[in-house]
Parts: structure tokens; sequence; C-alpha cells
């Protein structure tokens, strides 16, 4: 255990501790029962925000469900920040959620009026600027003793700086000069205003704009559930122009990983078409071999059920490799069907001998492919929750669509070659000459 308070330029009441787990055979809980338990037991501990991340998961060390709103009024911001927060908090699955506007910092706000400054000589950078190097000092030179330098700062004694009041006499000089030909000095408090408020501790940008961020882990629900709940009650906010509340972190990339998936998807689909039209050299026969292809997402679909995992892309990523796997059981039957049948073999003879013969290839490579994918299925190894469901759609793919293109693809074999090309114009032929004798 590694505890860590006020690193990294975080204030004294923000606090890290790193836990290290033993390795997965020597533990009897995962690592998310582990932080259940933990959650529940520090839930009692007032005044406390407290939140748990796996590191170096799935998006980093941020939160899976993660909200930006952006404007450019701060207090707005907070406002419709305070609006989504309470949405997440209400929203199922939601666990450790937590705000990024903290406002809890006090400081001290000079307000300038900007008329008064401007007849006397004195502009917002020069008041701030003198301000600041007065009760902040600057750096007038650097003082050298041996081969070390230390920066010599010139700022006002501490009694002359401790309070709001020794703030407001601060004595500014002016750009203009009186009659005498010097310059004038004036009160900060003829020109500003001083008063005490409290500011967040940073102001966030993103996409130039101010940001406040409303993020939450996630408890027995799957992610894109979550954000879609969060998304309907979204839609009751009535925001103004210019303010907008969006998805992003591992929800706006799961988004974008869902379309490139499905499109590699599809031309996957597409090239195994193109090689087997190739390979077999007619339009037809890659139809009756391609059949295998849903039922193996049907397969992956039912695994990824019983193994209790999502349809993430990790699984998809899976089902694209299930489409060159699966079709290999339809090319050996259709490919030895064919064979038998340039031996000389009816069509129907052909499909009974090719399918016994080749039964034993087909699962003996499928075993092999299946038996392969176990540890990555069960999660044997460490750290190999995160993709077994790749493995769990394999396995599921594989064995409904070996058992079923056994019984299915001779059928739609003996379908599609019945509509093939040439028997079809063969028919049109004698169609044709029948009503020309009508």
């Amino acid at each position: 255990v590694l505890t860590t308070i006020g690193g990294a330029n975080n204030p004294v009441t923000t606090a890290t501790i790193l836990v290290k787990l033993v390795n997965k055979r020597e533990r009897e809980r995962s690592d998310k029962q582990i932080m259940n338990s933990l959650r529940s037991r520090l839930h009692f501990l007032p005044g406390a925000n407290i939140g748990f991340q796996v590191q170096g998961g799935p998006g980093g060390n941020e939160k899976p469900v993660t909200l930006s709103i952006r404007g450019e009024d701060i207090n707005k911001l907070s406002a419709i920040a305070d609006k989504v927060e309470t949405i997440v908090r209400s929203t199922k699955g939601c666990v450790d959620i937590e705000n990024s506007l903290e406002t809890s910092k006090p400081e001290v706000r000079l307000t300038i009026d900007r008329e008064k400054s401007s007849d006397l000589g004195l502009n917002p950078y020069l008041i701030a600027s003198s301000v600041r190097s007065m009760v902040d000092g600057f750096v007038a030179t650097k003082y050298q003793e041996g081969d070390e330098q230390y920066d010599v700062r010139v700022r006002l004694q501490k009694q002359n700086r401790a309070n709001i009041a020794d703030i407001s006499g601060l004595m500014l000089k002016s750009t203009k000069n009186d009659v005498n030909g010097r310059p004038i000095i004036i009160p900060a408090t003829d020109v500003a205003f001083v008063h005490e408020g409290v500011g967040p501790s940073q102001v966030i940008r993103y996409a130039r704009q101010k940001e406040i961020r409303v993020d939450a882990n996630l408890s027995n629900r799957l992610l894109g559930d979550v954000l879609g709940d969060i998304q309907n009650g979204l839609k009751n906010i009535k925001m103004e122009p210019g303010y907008t509340v969006s998805v992003v972190g591992e929800g706006e990339q799961q988004s974008e990983a869902f379309i490139n998936i499905l499109l590699s998807l599809m031309l996957a689909i597409v090239f195994v078409y193109i090689v087997l039209a190739a390979q077999f050299e007619s339009f037809v026969h890659p139809f009756s071999i391609m059949l295998a292809l849903p039922m193996s997402i049907i397969g992956a679909v039912l695994a990824l059920l019983v193994f209790g995992s999502s349809l993430s892309v990790i699984s998809l990523i899976g089902i694209i490799m299930l489409m060159g796997l699966v079709t290999k059981n339809g090319i050996l039957l259709v490919d030895f069907t064919n064979v038998l049948r340039g031996r000389g073999l009816s069509r129907m003879d052909a499909l009974l001998k090719a399918g016994p013969t080749r039964l034993r290839p087909i699962l003996m490579t499928t075993f092999a492919m299946i038996f392969g994918m176990v540890p990555v299925a069960f999660a044997l190894g460490e750290g190999s929750e995160f993709r077994s469901p790749m493995g769990q759609a394999v396995i599921g793919g594989l064995i409904t669509s070996t058992l079923l293109t056994l019984f299915i693809v001779p059928v739609v074999y003996t379908i599609l070659d019945d509509l093939s090309f040439p028997k079809f114009f063969s028919l049109v032929k004698k169609i044709i000459p029948l009503k020309k004798k009508m």
C-alpha cells in the first residue's frame, strides 16, 4: 500500500492510496469484489468523496462514465453541472460520482472599476501586476553562493499584507503626472473594490471553453445501458446557446470504436465473398458457405450471455475473427462435393458422401481452435478478464456454426444449385418455345 497526500500539485485535502493486490491465484476475490467491499465499508465517512479505479485499465485512469459540461460563464456551468450530477446519482449502476469543480478555496477578489481606472491613468494589467508584486512578490535578481543560485524575491513585509485592509490601502502609481510633474499615487480602494469570496482551485478548459466534468464508476451494469439512461435524463435540461453537455472518455471512444468495428465487419464479409467466388469460380456457391456467418454470430451472442459478458469492442473483434474461421467447414464440404460431382456422381450422392468423409477434418480443426481459445475465454491468466469476451465469442460461434453447417449447408447448396444461372436460362429457353407454339 502506497499513500500520497497532496502530491502532483494537488491540495492537502486530496489523497491517493495505491493498493497492489497479490496474484490472482493467491486470493479468493476479484478486484471488483474487493472494491465493492471497501466501497460499502467506507461509505459512512462524513464529507469524504471516495472513488476506486483500476490503474492502467480500459480508458486509462479515467472513470468509465465521464460527462463534459462546457461554456463560458463558470456560474452557469456550475448550475448545469449540479443538474447533471443529480441525474448521474439517480442512475442505477453509477457509483463514486465526482464533480471536478471545487469552489471551496477561499480567495481575495479585486474588482476593478474600469472607467475610474482609465480616467486616473491606471489600466487593469497595471493594477493586477502591482498588487501581485506587492503581495506575492517578484524576482528582482538572483543571488549566487558557490555553485548555487537563489531567487531574490521583493515584496511587502508580512505585517503589511496580512489582511484585506492592508490590500485596500495599497498605493498604485498612475501613468499621469500632477501639476508639479510628479507621478500621481492613487489608493487601490479608489479604483477597485476588495472583498472575500471562494472560487475554484483550478479552471479546466476543453476545446477553448471552460469545462466541468462529472464522472462515475460502474457497478453491475454495462456502460452502454448507463449512458443511455443518462442521455434520456439530459434531454430534460434546458441550456442556453453556447453551453453543451457531451459524453467524453471511454463512452466516446466506445461509440467511435463500434462504428469502426461494424465497418470492419462488413468489409470482412465482402472480402470473404470475393475470395470464395474466385476459389470456386462461381457467384452462387459462396452464399451456401457464407450461411455459416449468421449462425456463428448467434452462437457468439449465446456464449456471451452464458458467461455473463457484454457485447464490447473486444467481443466484436472475436466476431470478426469468426468471419474467417467458420467458413472453413463449408469450404471443406462444398469443395469435396464439387470434386465428387466432377467424378460423375449425382448431386445427392455427392452430398451424402461428402458429409461423412469431411466430418473428421471439420471436427479436428474446430476442436483445435476451441481448445486454443479456452485459456482466453475462462480468463485463466493475470489480467485476462479484459480479453476473455473475445475467446468466449469465438468458442460459441465455432460450436453453433459447426453443428448447423453440417445440416444446413447441404440443403442450401441444393437450393442454390437449382437456382444457378445455367439452369435458370435453360428453363427460360424451354418456356419461350412453348409460348411461340401457343
